[in-house]
């Protein structure tokens, strides 16, 4: 059976759910990952065909549309793929009779859009029973009127001993804001705070200034994230995952940021998996008191070690379910 995945491109986040997603599956079905030409692909198998398309997802005053439908519009018919997996973009149903949508939630919903297509989609999905699948915490509850299934974490936990340093993560944010973080991390740093402790710094945060001190330019490799103790992030989910498999107390920031990071803000201070302060200084304070608390520590990795992995499997066997093996 050919697969055909389509990420959304509006965060490394949703590439790095479909490639793990990928990985997978690829031992059972040919498998053909759609990628804005802009974006690169981490440690994806070579099993996997890459096809490069351009630009899909438009943001702009708080409300979205999609670009260049048929650039891939061609490039799917063309292949003849059997199902197609679309993360979080209902808009492109009408690729295939055999979809199926990963998403945790709905542009659509989350910035309050009136246009009227946006219903007909969501009708659509109903009548044509199209299946979705979505976190099993943090998949918005409104999904409960569709054909969905709530699924566990993508990826393994992994047990990692040999953590010693802090990951600071924002995203995209204002250049005020910026500026205000940089000077509040500085300032730590000079009076000492982080003696014998790396700071993995946000490529939007970094600059010269950092040199000097123990601050290096965060990869979000898998090296990085395994010797990562503490993180203060924008509580995307691809970035959630890579922290609680490894055990990671989440500290989340979300100023200026979309309603999906608050939603998941408030999911992970609600089950314990991290702790939402209002600024940067708060949560570096509260690293700086824990850092060297074991009993803390280890309470938090049996939260993580107890919740749902390995989310990919349920996925694999809906697709195994149809199709004769």
């Amino acid at each position: 059976m050919k697969v055909a995945l389509i990420p959304s491109d509006n965060g490394f986040g949703h590439i790095r759910r479909m490639t793990l997603l990928s990985n997978y599956i690829s031992n059972k079905f040919q498998v053909t990952i759609f990628v804005n030409k802009k974006k690169s692909v981490f440690n994806l198998s070579k099993k996997i065909k890459i096809e490069k398309i351009i630009s899909l997802f438009n943001l702009k005053n708080k409300s979205y549309k999609l670009l260049n439908k048929n650039d891939i519009k061609k490039k799917i018919k063309s292949k003849n793929f059997n199902y197609i997996i679309i993360d979080n973009f209902p808009d492109l149903l009408s690729l295939s009779k055999k979809v199926i949508l990963f998403s945790n939630f709905f542009w659509h919903r989350d910035l309050h859009s009136k246009d009227l297509k946006f219903k007909q989609i969501e009708n659509r999905l109903v009548k044509r029973k199209i299946k979705i699948f979505g976190n099993y915490l943090f998949q918005k509850k409104y999904f409960s009127k569709f054909n969905n299934t709530k699924i566990p974490f993508f990826g393994n936990y992994k047990k990692n001993l040999n953590k010693k340093n802090i990951l600071i993560s924002i995203g995209t944010a204002k250049y005020s804001e910026v500026d205000n973080i940089k000077k509040i991390i500085i300032f730590n740093l000079k009076r000492g705070n982080f003696k014998k402790i790396k700071i993995f710094l946000d490529p939007v945060l970094y600059d010269d200034n950092f040199r000097k001190y123990n601050v290096v330019k965060a990869d979000y490799s898998k090296n990085m994230y395994n010797k990562t103790k503490f993180a203060i992030i924008k509580p995307g989910l691809g970035t959630v995952e890579e922290c609680l498999m490894r055990g990671i107390p989440i500290l989340t920031y979300c100023k200026n940021t979309f309603p999906e990071f608050a939603y998941n803000a408030r999911i992970i201070n609600k089950f314990k998996l991290g702790y939402d302060f209002k600024t940067i200084g708060e949560s570096i304070s509260f690293i700086l008191k824990k850092f060297d608390d074991k009993n803390f520590l280890k309470s938090h990795e049996r939260r993580c070690a107890s919740l749902k992995w390995c989310g990919e499997k349920e996925i694999e066997k809906y697709l195994k379910s149809q199709v004769n093996f």
